[in-house]
């Protein structure tokens, strides 16, 4: 069932069919480990661990602790799990942040 959604997807993205309305969307399953949340939360990023929160300069590099995760054959960094705040300057000098909701 995945991959036919996959190549419904697909088709979707090159115009192909019309997206099918949520309500008549097949029930997706994803191979995920339930483990996902605590892989994530190995993150710097994370309020729900001991790590230093990674300076500006070490998230600009990316040279920080990240949550890693192998899924469906494909290696997952986690840079920002859910619950955690991004936060940044605009070109514009303005600062924002955010609060992840999801990983």
């Amino acid at each position: 069932m995945l991959r036919s959604r996959q190549q419904q997807l697909e088709k979707e993205r090159k115009g192909e069919t019309l997206k099918t309305p949520p309500s008549e969307a097949p029930a997706v399953e994803l191979d995920v480990a339930p483990d996902l949340d605590t892989v994530a939360n190995a993150a710097a990023t994370s309020p729900l661990n001991a790590l230093p929160e990674p300076t500006p300069a070490q998230k600009e590099a990316g040279n920080y602790a990240k949550g890693h995760h192998r899924l469906a054959g494909l290696d997952i960094s986690i840079k920002n799990p859910a619950g955690s705040t991004r936060t940044g300057t605009s070109k514009s000098g303005k600062a924002w942040s955010t609060t992840m909701k999801s990983h």
